[in-house]
C-alpha cells in the first residue's frame, strides 16, 4: 500500500504579508485623494452661499440703487447650519499700521447669528485682494472656514459682477 499524501490547502503566511502590503500600498495612496475630494465638496458651502448673497445684494440694488452693508439689510440668512464657513458683506475697521478688526454682528454662519468673525479673529488681514464691504456702486461679499482641519482657513469672495475668487485655497496648501 502507498501511502497518500494529503495536501492542505490555503494560503501562506508570505502570501498573505503580500496581500496586507498591496492593501497597505493603495490605501496610502487612495487617502490623500479622498481627503482632496472631501475638502472640495466642502467648498461648494462657499459658493452656494455667497450666490445667494450676490442675488439678494443685486435685489437690494434693483429696489434701492445701493448695495447692503449687512445681511440684516438684504434679509440674508443661512438656509440650516453653516456645516464649515463664516460669511460678512461688511467692511473691517482699520486699526492703523495694516490691522483690522470686524465691527460686532460683522459675520453670520458658523458661530451664530450674528458672529464676530472668522474664528474668533480679530483680524481682517485674510490674503484678499479687496476687503468685504458695499458702496452704491459696488460690493464684496466674502466666506471664510476651515474646510481640514489645519490652521489655513479657506477664503472666497464674490463681487456685484459674479466674480467668484478663491485667494486663499485651503485644499491645496
Amino acid at each position: 500500500m502507498s501511502k497518500e499524501t494529503r495536501r492542505e490547502n490555503g494560503f501562506t503566511l508570505i502570501e498573505l504579508m503580500m496581500v496586507i502590503c498591496i492593501i497597505g500600498i493603495l490605501a496610502a495612496i487612495a487617502i490623500p485623494n479622498f481627503m482632496n475630494y472631501q475638502a472640495q465638496s466642502r467648498q461648494a458651502e462657499a459658493k452656494a452661499e455667497l450666490g445667494g448673497i450676490m442675488t439678494s445684494e443685486l435685489a437690494y440694488y434693483s429696489d434701492l440703487s445701493v448695495y447692503a452693508q449687512d445681511f440684516t439689510q438684504i434679509g440674508f440668512q443661512i438656509v440650516g447650519v453653516s456645516q464649515y464657513y463664516d460669511f460678512t458683506v461688511t467692511a473691517p475697521v482699520s486699526g492703523g499700521s495694516g490691522s483690522y478688526s470686524w465691527p460686532s454682528g460683522a459675520w453670520i454662519g458658523l458661530h451664530g447669528t450674528p458672529g464676530d468673525g472668522p474664528y474668533g479673529s480679530g483680524d481682517g488681514n485674510i490674503g484678499l485682494n479687496a476687503l468685504p464691504g458695499a458702496t452704491s456702486t459696488a460690493f464684496t461679499a466674502i466666506a471664510v472656514g476651515n474646510i481640514d482641519n489645519d490652521p489655513t482657513l479657506d477664503v472666497w469672495s464674490i463681487n456685484q459682477v459674479g466674480d467668484l475668487e478663491n485667494p486663499v485655497n485651503d485644499v491645496y496648501q
